[in-house]
């Protein structure tokens, strides 16, 4: 699909494969799109390359998903690249809310929002509150960081995982900068600070659908926590990663109300009592990893990733 001169292909990041990636590249399918599949270390692909011919699949396997997004956006050769993963199908128009994104010539990023699927047992809803639970729908008009664009269009600071689009060559101006790989936060921060624009669009809206048991382990929310943290404070002094840790011991409280808050919009009434506690467990693995990762940095956080 074109626009403007602009080109889009997708990226699929397999997270959960078997029917999960099924399910999201049937919908990509339809788009019409080049579409690349990055998977993991179990996925079938012959079986896959002979339900989907069209599609491409890498034959790379096992990388952590901030490496299996760069490599992806490097293999994909349009100008526009759209990164999803396999939890997460795009809705309606989708499509054609991501090159809408790019109408403006400063834009460089964009997302859109996320809806938890109410199929999803408590700790997957959990752990969409915490990751997606601020991108909701109805909480879009709350993202913006300045005026509305055409088409509902919001510049923001923030862009859900599971939902990228950028313009690639400047993304990978970037990425070579880092061997960490694409890791949405540290990459959107420069692109701002280089004055560039990152936008959400309310069409481009994906449905976290599938049920992610790797990220929904404690211990890889540790390990996400442990990973954050150490990027942040990487060459810092002592002292100041010391301030960090201390400052962390809110965190359990902290980013338990913000996911709780999040829950109030996605989660329907009657899940709330499983969902919040799951919410506090989560939040608490992810806050003993970040204070982790300021005394001791990231480790081999990177590599749990998958």
């Amino acid at each position: 699909m074109t626009e403007q001169g602009n080109t889009l292909g997708v990226v699929v990041v397999s997270l959960i494969g078997g029917d999960a990636l099924s399910h999201c590249l049937s919908r990509v399918v339809e788009m019409q799109l080049p579409c690349l599949v990055m998977p993991t270390g179990q996925d079938d692909i012959t079986g896959l390359q002979a339900a989907y011919p069209t599609v491409r699949f890498a034959g790379v396997t096992g990388q952590p998903v901030p490496v299996r997004r760069q490599l992806g956006a490097q293999m994909m050769e349009t100008p526009l690249v759209a990164i999803i993963e396999d939890s997460s199908i795009p809705g309606p128009g989708w499509e054609t809310a991501v090159l809408e994104c790019f109408r403006d010539a400063d834009t460089a990023a964009a997302g859109g929002p996320v809806c938890l699927s109410d199929d999803l047992r408590s700790p997957f809803l959990a752990l969409g509150c915490g990751e997606y639970g601020r991108f909701h729908p109805v909480r879009f008009p709350l993202l913006g960081s300045g005026p509305e664009r055409a088409a509902g269009i919001l510049p923001v600071t923030r862009l859900p995982g599971n939902n990228l689009a950028y313009r690639r060559e400047l993304l990978l101006s970037l990425l070579d900068e880092d061997n960490a790989g694409l890791i949405e936060g540290i990459v959107n921060d420069r692109l701002r600070e280089a004055g560039y624009a990152i936008v959400m669009h309310p069409a481009m809206l994906v449905s976290y659908t599938h049920e992610d048991r790797h990220g929904a382990q404690l211990k890889t929310r540790f390990q996400h926590g442990r990973l954050f943290a150490g990027n942040r404070v990487e060459n810092t002094p002592l002292m100041e990663r010391l301030v960090w840790a201390i400052k962390s011991a809110v965190l359990p409280l902290l980013l338990t109300a913000r996911g709780l808050s999040s829950m109030r919009y996605a989660v329907r009434k009657s899940r709330w009592p499983l969902v919040a506690m799951w919410i506090f467990l989560m939040e608490s693995a992810w806050s003993t990893g970040e204070c982790t990762g300021y005394l001791r940095g990231r480790g081999r956080s990177l590599e749990a990733w998958t």
